[in-house]
């Protein structure tokens, strides 16, 4: 990463479809993805990725899915 003062914060999130565990377990293999390609293919420094619990994404009480609940949020901190 060209700027060294720049940590990245990865937050996993899933639907509110499915068990609580399986989707926990799903916000970390995603969380898991990215880290691998920021460390891989962009060669970011592993200590300077840091990873939040992110959650199920909860629409009142309706169990339903949409795509855009199922991220890896990116947020980019200042040391």
């Amino acid at each position: 990463m060209k700027n060294p003062s720049v940590i990245v914060e990865l937050v996993g999130f899933a639907d509110n479809t499915g068990t609580v565990a399986y989707n926990l377990a799903l916000t970390e293999k995603r969380v898991e993805a990215v880290t691998n390609t920021l460390t891989d293919y962009y060669k970011i420094e592993p200590d300077r990725i840091s990873i939040s619990n992110g959650g199920l994404i909860v629409r009142g009480r309706s169990k339903s899915s949409a795509e855009t609940d199922r991220k890896v949020e990116i947020r980019i901190l200042k040391k």
